[in-house]
């Protein structure tokens, strides 16, 4: 069976000024480039004060990754979401990440989700096809059930 391989991210919630992106260890018995059921470990991220734009990264729900532009999207539980671009070492072991832009999410008509229908959980990513030449981001939410 190929390895698949794993991208972690680990999170840290209250968010200090600045922005820090230290390495930190899953497992002793599993260091960054081993194996774990068949899923090879790249590296893990702590991540304190990430911020863009205003928009703070924190209950993070969901996690999508665009193997064309190398881009990391993760969702919020409030509905906000984050472009990263992991950096990797020549080992191919991550080493840091940056943030390329952090939106908002809104409704048909432009306006900003509230309460409920703000919750967001899940995040997915369908590649290009020729109706969406740059792919599709689906954001499935919790209070009222629903994929956009």
């Amino acid at each position: 069976m190929k390895s698949l391989t794993a991208l972690f991210l680990l999170m840290v919630f209250a968010l200090p000024a600045g922005f820090t992106a230290d390495h930190v260890s899953l497992s002793p018995d599993y260091p960054d480039g081993e194996s774990f059921q068949s899923v090879t470990l790249k590296g893990s991220l702590q991540l304190d004060g990430l911020e863009f734009d205003g928009i703070k990264l924190r209950e993070m729900s969901g996690l999508a990754w665009d193997s064309t532009t190398k881009t990391l999207y993760a969702i919020t539980n409030d509905a906000e979401l984050f472009h990263l671009k992991p950096a990797f070492n020549s080992q191919g072991h991550l080493i840091d990440i940056n943030v390329t832009g952090a939106y908002y999410l809104k409704n048909p008509k432009g306006e900003a989700l509230w309460g409920g229908f703000r919750d967001s959980e899940g995040l997915t990513f369908v590649p290009a096809t020729p109706k969406h030449p740059q792919g599709t981001l689906l954001v499935s939410f919790e209070n009222h059930h629903r994929v956009d």
